[in-house]
């Protein structure tokens, strides 16, 4: 058994893949199979560092005047927007900075290094809000969650070790709910 991890988009057939875990809506495919693992929040943060000197935003326009650490999608070239529901609608911003990286762990590990403020999934900053490395920032403005998707053949019978694995994802989740849970206690 192998993990790639990658953003491309494959052909699980040609590619000889089992399953692909896919985030946000999902293209149309007629031969493959869809179940929802869970969702996860995109989350505006950096260090309580950078935000002690640079200031903390308190809306998303204000972060014109912050260093915004960027994703590159590398199959495209285009920056990644970042999201923000603003007044009940999401609204898509492009933001300057300093920085663009190619890699969204890279985009993570720069923010908890305090080089800036970066948007990104929950998953990905839980450890580092949690033990206070990264400070949440924006949270009225948070846009809705983006659904995390495994994509598999569509076979009348899927074999046993695929479907242990989707079942241990969709129980795993993101660790959000328990995240949120704890931080509403405190």
């Amino acid at each position: 058994m192998g993990i790639s991890l990658d953003d491309k988009d494959v052909d699980l057939v040609e590619s000889g893949i089992d399953v692909a875990i896919r985030v946000a809506a999902l293209a149309d495919s007629a031969n493959l199979m869809a179940r929802r693992l869970f969702v996860d929040p995109l989350v505006t943060c950096a260090t309580p560092e950078y935000l002690d000197f640079y200031g903390r935003p308190q809306h998303p326009s204000e972060l014109e005047q912050h260093n915004c650490l960027n994703f590159r999608n590398r199959k495209t070239g285009r920056l990644m927007p970042w999201f923000f529901t603003i007044n009940g609608q999401v609204e898509r911003r492009i933001f300057q900075g300093r920085l663009t990286i190619d890699d969204g762990e890279a985009v993570g590990q720069t923010a908890m290094l305090g080089m800036g403020i970066s948007q990104m999934p929950g998953f990905m900053a839980i450890n580092a809000l949690q033990e206070g490395i990264l400070e949440e920032i924006l949270v009225n403005f948070r846009p809705p969650e983006v659904p995390f998707t495994a994509l598999y053949l569509d076979r009348r019978l899927v074999s046993p070790r695929i479907q242990t694995f989707i079942d241990f994802m969709a129980k795993q989740g993101s660790g959000w709910d328990k995240y949120i849970g704890e931080y509403e206690k405190s």
